[in-house]
């Protein structure tokens, strides 16, 4: 087997698009997170910030819906393609020019595809909506213990009202921990700095999940990379006038690398009526 051969062979072994089951377990994660976010502080934070995070996990639902099991049902379309392709690189009696025309068109598909992801990774990468976010609940935090808490406990200790404001001052200093009461013979101030380190903590673990959607795309786009920068270096060989016997894949190797792909076309498939499922 010569170098080109072998080059061949490694290049189109590879038919990795993604980790379906970790790629699935993370999607679920950042539902769940948004979900369980919200649920645990609608009555907590103004009702501003819960819509703002609601908005972004509108926004992260459809990126999984429309784009990440979208992008993953085209894939299972250019695997099609590519075993057509692995197919006609086994048969001794195809010309090259019907080689070079589905590399043409494998090439067409992959620039397409990796000019989307590129462009959706562009827009997504920087975070910067749900850093705003964060960087409002640090501000409503502070704004809301020292001037409202602070002035009513030092001015109005002896009103029948501290009560009640006291009481809402725990829950909103320690709702990161519900079932964890504070005691109203506490002082509270003196766990505000925790308190507060806690309430935004909260927000950024979201955002690494969030976070970790993202780097979803990340990895889509570096396949379709990958994928274009394979086939726009078969076509410079095939264009080059490359003897057919240098380009051709022995039965069993060509065979090995279309069940890979077959495989990965499957996993594709089922990743995503799983997402759809999941998003229903």
């Amino acid at each position: 087997m010569n170098s080109i051969n072998v080059i061949n062979v490694e290049e189109w072994k590879n038919s990795k698009y993604l980790d379906y089951n970790n790629t699935f377990n993370i999607i679920k994660d950042i539902l769940n997170a948004f979900h369980d976010y919200e649920m645990n502080n609608v009555n907590i934070l103004p009702i501003k910030f819960i819509n703002d995070i609601k908005n972004q996990e509108f926004i992260i639902y459809q990126l999984i819906k429309e784009d990440i099991a979208l992008e993953s049902y085209r894939f299972s379309l250019y695997a099609d393609d590519v075993i057509i392709y692995i197919d006609m690189l086994m048969k001794e009696s195809i010309e090259l020019n019907d080689l070079l025309e589905v590399l043409k068109s494998l090439f067409e598909d992959t620039k397409i595809r990796l000019n989307f992801m590129e462009d959706l990774y562009n827009k997504y990468k920087n975070n910067d909506e749900m850093k705003k976010i964060l960087n409002n609940i640090h501000e409503y935090g502070h704004q809301f213990l020292n001037d409202n808490f602070t002035s009513y406990n030092s001015n109005n200790s002896n009103n029948p009202f501290h009560f009640c404001l006291a009481s809402l001052s725990s829950n909103f200093l320690s709702f990161i921990k519900p079932n964890n009461k504070s005691s109203l013979n506490q002082p509270l101030l003196n766990n505000e700095n925790e308190n507060q380190s806690n309430l935004e903590i909260s927000f950024q673990e979201l955002i690494s999940k969030h976070e970790k959607g993202l780097n979803i795309i990340y990895e889509i786009k570096q396949f379709w990379k990958n994928q274009f920068e394979i086939i726009n270096k078969f076509i410079d060989i095939f264009e080059k006038g490359e003897k057919k016997d240098e380009i051709l894949l022995p039965q069993e190797v060509g065979q090995d690398i279309r069940n890979n792909w077959e495989e990965e076309k499957k996993n594709s498939e089922i990743f995503y009526h799983k997402i759809r499922n999941l998003l229903k």
